[in-house]
């Protein structure tokens, strides 16, 4: 094999893994999308309240979440 034929060959192998590196980051941008992973919303009870100067304020139940 000369030079200048493993130059065309290697040219041409260059453009096959370029494609195919295309491929694969498409497919795992495809999983990312797919992946999404959504935290869970606590949908009970809550107490709030509100302190200033080490004396609370305001409390408020909210047991209709």
């Amino acid at each position: 094999m000369t030079q200048e034929e493993m130059l065309l060959e290697a040219a041409q192998t260059e453009i096959m893994n370029l494609r195919n590196l295309e491929r694969v980051l498409a497919r795992e941008e495809e999983v990312k999308k797919r992946a999404i992973i959504h935290k869970a919303v606590y949908s009970g009870p809550q107490i709030k309240y509100v302190s200033k100067d080490g004396k609370i304020l305001f409390i408020a139940v909210d047991s209709s979440s």
